[in-house]
């Protein structure tokens, strides 16, 4: 009789494990929508290009010359919403085919390399069910990665790893942003 007992209640325990598990395992069911690029045009040497939706960042050398430039295999704004996709399903979040859309503006996402890489972020998140929008927020980020891969006189070279640096940077600055985008309880609240 004792061991029927410690069986139904290891078998309850076990049962209400499995529930709770499954119950929390998708915090919410969202789709991603489009993160429309409104990065402002600034001059030929620093900002986003009207005519390079893939620009990233820019790379200076001595003095502060332009060196080169910094792309992405896609436009970035695929980019982003690729990053989005992949931060909600790292948190337990199912991406799908729902009528919670989480979208945006991306205002500002740029990165160089001088003496050091930094990047900035300026991302505004809306979150709309059913064609009304619940939340709406705007997540900034600027970072600053020290670097070792300059000359002598400190100056980047516009070689293709340094490219690619630049490029990881103002994706460690978009991660960093939409860690933030995250830990937001309004956004959280709204996409549940």
């Amino acid at each position: 009789m004792r061991f029927l007992a410690l069986f139904n209640l290891v078998k309850t325990l076990i049962v209400g494990v499995v529930l709770a598990a499954i119950s929390s395992a998708a915090l919410a069911d969202v789709s991603v929508g489009q993160f429309a690029d409104k990065r402002a045009t600034l001059s030929d040497d620093k900002g986003s290009k009207a005519d390079n939706p893939s620009y990233i960042g820019t790379l200076y050398g001595g003095y502060g010359w332009k060196t080169g430039e910094a792309d992405e295999a896609k436009p970035v704004a695929d980019v982003v919403r690729d990053h989005v996709v992949t931060a909600l399903s790292s948190h337990d979040i199912t991406v799908g085919n729902s009528s919670t859309v989480v979208s945006g503006i991306i205002a500002a996402l740029d990165s160089s390399a001088y003496h050091n890489r930094e990047a900035e972020v300026t991302l505004q998140v809306v979150v709309t069910r059913d064609g009304n929008q619940i939340y709406t927020n705007t997540f900034r980020k600027k970072i600053e990665e020290k670097t070792g891969f300059f000359t002598s006189n400190g100056a980047a070279w516009s070689s293709s790893k340094h490219r690619d640096e630049v490029r990881l940077c103002a994706e460690h600055a978009l991660d960093q942003t939409l860690n933030d985008v995250l830990s937001d309880s309004g956004f959280l609240a709204a996409i549940k």
